[in-house]
């Protein structure tokens, strides 16, 4: 725990910071360093130029001590002259004795010695030498070896040699002592150097220790990441979205390698660029808008689905997210964000929209066809039960009259039958897709009449006429069958909502690309309600006609049917109790 505790301080201080610290102390034990080094200089210096001054002094009294001696030797030289000849040079000497005193008082005097005694024994030698310069003088002509003060020069001798001696001895101790001074100094001053640079070398090496580790920890941990970079980059270019991240400017600055292949794009033209043109200005300007959501609202988009239409005009959907991207301070840096390509899912799901509507319309058609088979199918079929049992139960008992009324009835309900089960096979083969489709040029005309041929009972016995106006000659790009039975289902269907003594009319005019065909009538019409659904499958719309007959709505669906394969549509124009206009166009020749 303890270790712990010290390392961490270390380990989280960072490289700049230890590198100050250690300038920091490298430049404190550098002023220390220079600071011993300097006071040392000074301490020696001083020792130095003491050891000098005392040595100046040495050579001073040695100096004196030489003229005394000289003085000396001509004073006995002098005391042994008969003649005393030898004064002059005596009295020189003296002289010049006397300025080396001068100058040695002088040099105590500069150099501020201390010399014990000094004062007392100069004013004394002073006086001495003063007296005998004045003898000296007085006597230069005469003998002065009689006088008494030349002969008691012996004790001023003695006591100034006594006094050089004694100063030269302590100048001797001085200097000796300033030399040890001197020696302890620069032994010390070493000795601090030594310490200073041993010390200085232990914080370097410790602080170099400590940084090279770190250095080693970094290397260490950029080789991690490093090793972590390649294993996030092999990661994001392997998953399939393309993935991307932006800085704050919403610039490109990262993107995958399915990001480039998807768009056939490079690193160095999208890299930090904001538009690179890769969508149209609609949906960049979306982006635009997504991005700042991002940034200044700082919230993340998931699962947005847009369509994307590119600058080359494909259009494409795609599933987006996008979130703030933030670094280690969490400081928001950029967007980060991943798209998917979901258009084959979204025509999936279309193709399954398409699919639950077709498989909705084909349940609607399987309870219709039910239907018809349970109820339209099966009350004519009671009809005919009914009818046939009073015929043959009391056929003796009825009148010839009752008898044809019954025939009658009974030929009109299997006309019906035979009506709705060719319905129900037209209807059951469109959706089951196993009816032949044969397109080829036939005259209209022909198709009509034989429509009306098929239906003239029918209309006779309503007493309605059936008029055809169609231009001889003119021919349809067309299935005869299919469109031979739509006439047919349309002209039997007004012929059914006609009244007595009306007209049923089917009217072609030739158009520059196309025929158009339309059956009217002059009948009861229908309300628009019933028109606009006349033709939707589910709704129960069909009812009684003017002679009260019946009907299933199916034959309208099969026209519906058979119009649209053609490329054509039915159209209704419907007035109640005025008429209603059925109609459809077909091309006149081959496209």
């Amino acid at each position: 725990m303890p270790k712990t505790f010290l390392k961490m301080p270390l380990e989280n201080i960072s490289v700049e910071k230890k590198l100050l610290i250690g300038f920091f102390l490298s430049v404190v034990v550098t002023i220390i360093l220079s600071y011993y080094l300097y006071d040392s200089k000074i301490n020696m210096r001083k020792s130095t130029m003491l050891i000098d001054t005392n040595s100046k002094m040495r050579v001073q009294v040695n100096c004196l001590i030489s003229s005394l001696n000289k003085l000396e030797t001509d004073r006995k030289r002098l005391l042994l002259s008969p003649l005393g000849k030898d004064s002059v040079i005596y009295y020189n000497h003296l002289l010049s004795f006397q300025n080396n005193f001068k100058q040695f008082q002088a040099f105590i005097k500069k150099e501020k010695l201390d010399v014990a005694y000094i004062d007392s024994l100069k004013i004394s030698i002073n006086r001495d030498l003063a007296n005998l310069k004045k003898i000296t003088t007085s006597n230069r002509i005469a003998s002065i070896k009689d006088t008494d003060s030349f002969k008691n020069e012996d004790l001023l001798f003695v006591r100034i040699n006594t006094y050089l001696s004694t100063v030269d001895d302590q100048y001797e101790q001085k200097s000796l002592e300033s030399f040890a001074m001197y020696q302890e100094d620069t032994n010390d001053s070493v000795f601090h150097f030594f310490a200073l640079i041993i010390i200085f070398m232990l914080l370097l090496s410790i602080y170099f220790i400590v940084v090279f580790k770190d250095v080693s920890e970094k290397k260490k941990l950029a080789a991690r990441l490093k090793e972590s970079k390649n294993e996030l980059d092999t990661i994001l270019n392997t998953v399939p979205s393309l993935i991307f991240v932006k800085n704050l400017e919403k610039k490109f600055v990262m993107v995958n390698n399915s990001f480039l292949n998807y768009f056939n794009i490079t690193k160095e033209k999208i890299l930090m660029n904001a538009n690179p043109g890769l969508v149209n200005r609609s949906d960049q300007w979306l982006a635009d808008e997504e991005d700042d959501a991002v940034l200044h609202q700082k919230i993340a988009l998931k699962n947005i689905e847009r369509e994307i239409k590119f600058s080359d005009g494909k259009t494409l959907w795609f599933n987006i997210n996008k979130a703030p991207l933030y670094d280690n301070n969490n400081d928001l840096i950029g967007i980060v964000g991943a798209m998917n390509d979901i258009t084959k899912r979204v025509e999936y799901e279309n193709m399954l929209r398409e699919t639950r509507k077709e498989l909705e319309a084909l349940n609607d058609q399987k309870n219709k066809f039910f239907s018809i088979i349970a109820h339209d199918l099966r009350s004519p079929f009671t009809s005919l039960l009914g009818f046939s049992d009073f015929l043959i139960d009391d056929f003796d008992e009825l009148s010839e009259a009752e008898k044809k009324d019954f025939l009658g009835q009974i030929n009109t309900t299997i006309k019906n039958v035979l009506e709705l089960v060719n319905n129900l096979l037209d209807w059951s083969r469109i959706q089951f897709n196993k009816i032949e489709f044969f397109q080829a040029e036939i005259p209209l005309q022909d198709i009509i009449i034989s429509a009306f041929q098929s239906l003239k009972m029918s209309a006779l016995n309503k007493k309605i006429e059936l008029k055809s106006d169609c231009p001889e000659g003119l021919k349809i790009f067309a299935d005869e069958n299919m469109i031979e039975t739509v006439i047919r289902n349309l002209v039997n269907n007004s012929i059914k909502f006609t009244g007595r003594n009306g007209v049923v009319e089917v009217r072609a005019k030739e158009r520059k690309e196309d025929v158009l065909i339309e059956i009217i009538d002059n009948g009861m019409g229908m309300r628009k309600d019933i028109a606009d659904n006349l033709f939707k499958l589910g709704l129960k719309i069909s009812t009684a006609g003017t002679a009260d007959e019946k009907g299933t709505g199916l034959g309208l669906l099969v026209c519906k049917e058979f119009v649209e394969m053609h490329k054509s549509t039915l159209t209704v124009n419907s007035e109640l109790n005025k008429g209603t206009v059925i109609s459809f166009a077909l091309p006149k020749k081959q496209s």
